[in-house]
This record gives structure tokens, sequence and C-alpha cells, in this order.
């Protein structure tokens, strides 16, 4: 079943608890690493305040590029991870991630003393990644 937004709801018209219940029966947790829960805790948490605010975002998408990097870092991700992430991802996730991306380069730039021109903001705010740069 999908969202107004187009994205799947796992809850189908059931109350979350029953949703987790069930998953619990079907892939039990034995044991979650304690590092985890607060991440965990805090995606929910935005994930609820976007719901609310009528703001769909993805933490999953927005944690990333910062993900990749400590993988890359740790030597753990390579050409075939890539590959593998953007079949997961399909289109749409990978033009998000690629808008995430984006929106980084011209925070950088800024970070780096760049103005960002009229058609930087208008193609960051159009999902349109490309038309518009940040010039030094």
């Amino acid at each position: 079943m999908l969202s107004p937004h187009g994205r799947l709801q796992l809850c189908a018209g059931r109350h979350i608890q029953q949703v987790l219940d069930d998953l619990q029966k079907a892939d039990p947790v034995v044991a979650i690493a304690e590092e985890f829960v607060l991440v965990g805790r805090v995606c929910v948490m935005l994930r609820g305040l976007g719901f609310v605010l009528q703001q769909p975002r993805s933490t999953a998408v927005a944690w990333l590029p910062i993900a990749k990097q400590c993988l890359c870092a740790a030597g753990q991700w390579d050409a075939a991870d890539e590959v593998k992430l953007t079949a997961a991802l399909g289109r749409r996730a990978a033009a998000e991630v690629e808008r995430a991306q984006y929106l980084q380069r011209i925070l950088d730039g800024l970070r780096d003393g760049a103005a960002v021109t009229e058609a930087a903001v208008t193609a960051a705010a159009t999902d349109t990644p490309g038309q518009g740069q940040a010039q030094k």
C-alpha cells in the first residue's frame, strides 16, 4: 500500500505495535548493538516530526553519504557495494541522494566562501541538480 507521497506503508491500516509484534514473530531480534538504539530512536522521532509537519524526510537518504564515507575510510566499501546500493535504492531514492549530495556541495561552497547564485538555489529547491552551481 502506498502513501499519498508514493512511499510504501508498512502498517497497512494496523496499529504500529501490531506490525512490530508480527515482525518480531517472523524475524526475531536476538540482540542489538547498543550504539544502534539511539540512532533508531532518532530516525523514528524525525520521521514522526516530518509526518506531523507534512514534510516527509528519509534519515537513511540524508545519512547515506556519511555512512558511505565512514565505510570507505574503514576499507569496507567498494564499487560492487555501490552497484548493489543503486539497484536497491531505485531511481527515485537515487535522485534524492543526488539532490542531497548536490545540496551538500552548495553548503561546502558556502563554507569555503563561495557565493551561491539564484540559479543554484532554484535548482536545489526544484530537485534539478546540475542547472545551478556555487560560484567563487
